[in-house]
């Protein structure tokens, strides 16, 4: 479970969805797209953090249930629900966040939503992302349109390492980095903090690029360049 629940009062948040909870600027429109159950809105309520939550979602039953969690914890005047694909009915609808929180999708979902959406590529917009797949294309994305990785949290949850990425910009393309292949795999930021999981999250990328290599081999592919990235990694 993503929270544990005592009724009205508080709404404690797993290490993931702390994560991102940490990132979101007090006092910003925030839009939690897949909000699932609404939790991380009412987290952030709750806390001060935020004084209204746009909660969105693809799909009417999370989107209802969110409502109804909302209404136990007694801030549903402070949400904002909006059934929308991405951003798409939320700036339909007038509403252009600070603060764009996507938890919980695919890299490639998480680069559709921002790749469409108008809020996201605005000055001063800050995005936080945890993408559940394609982590290194996520991060390309980003610093290839403008955005600045501005940090990255690593957190464990159910045996399982996310990564939470902050970017803010959009439009600032002169500000945008290039990242190595290591550092797109690993995270420039998390290679820099080596917190309590980077080795883990380290040994991890290792396995996923033997596998990969390994496969490739099978197939008679090329794998020096991945091999070479693999070997970066390693002695990192």
């Amino acid at each position: 479970m993503d929270i544990i629940k005592s009724k009205k009062t508080a709404a404690v948040l797993d290490a993931r969805l702390l994560a991102a909870a940490s990132y979101v600027r007090h006092g910003s429109l925030v839009a939690d797209i897949g909000t699932d159950h609404g939790y991380l809105p009412i987290y952030l309520i709750l806390n001060g953090v935020s004084e209204k939550v746009i909660v969105s979602d693809i799909n009417p039953m999370p989107l209802k249930k969110a409502v109804e969690n909302s209404e136990d914890y007694g801030v549903r005047a402070k949400i904002i629900p909006i059934l929308s694909d991405g951003m798409d009915n939320i700036e339909k609808s007038g509403y252009f966040p600070d603060d764009i929180i996507i938890c919980g999708m695919g890299g490639e979902t998480i680069i559709s939503i921002i790749s469409s959406s108008l809020s996201a590529k605005m000055d001063s917009r800050r995005l936080i992302i945890n993408p559940m797949t394609k982590t290194p294309e996520t991060r390309k994305f980003l610093t290839k349109n403008g955005f600045v990785i501005k940090d990255e949290k690593l957190s464990k949850v159910q045996g399982k390492i996310y990564t939470c990425i902050c970017a803010e910009g959009g439009t600032q393309t002169a500000a945008s980095e290039e990242y190595s292949e290591v550092e797109l795999i690993l995270g420039r930021i998390n290679i820099r903090k080596r917190d309590s999981l980077f080795e883990e999250y380290r040994s991890e990328q290792i396995s996923r690029l033997k596998k990969q290599i390994n496969g490739m081999k099978k197939g008679r592919l090329d794998t020096s360049k991945l091999e070479k990235t693999l070997k970066e990694i390693i002695v990192l």
